[in-house]
């Protein structure tokens, strides 16, 4: 089983490669498409057993603006995600990958 420090890094790694300064649109359909696209990777290689982790990582990380999740972020994806309107961003980015989490769990599996 996965342990909750892996979800921390499964979900940084998810903003490290799919948040990057150089390749965000910075339109509200694009960040729609990315964050529907992030729930699905995060819950694919999560599995349903640490999605409750995964979650978590991401509450702790939107409510930390100070925190290192964000620091180191903004470090690696060179979006300074806590200056002006973009902390406004990432955490309606956050919001959205819960809301299509929590979505996900209500789906039956086939």
């Amino acid at each position: 089983m996965i342990k909750d420090c892996d979800m921390y890094a499964l979900v940084f790694r998810e903003f490290e490669s799919y948040y990057q300064a150089d390749e965000l649109v910075w339109e509200d359909l694009a960040f729609i498409e990315l964050a529907k696209n992030s729930a699905y990777r995060l819950s694919f290689f999560a599995k349903k057993g640490n999605l409750q982790a995964v979650v978590a990582v991401l509450q702790e990380a939107r409510s930390d603006k100070a925190g290192k999740f964000v620091e180191d972020l903004e470090r690696e994806t060179n979006v300074d995600w806590r200056e002006g309107g973009n902390w406004e961003v990432f955490q309606n980015q956050v919001d959205m990958i819960l809301k299509f989490l929590d979505e996900s769990r209500e789906r039956p599996e086939c």
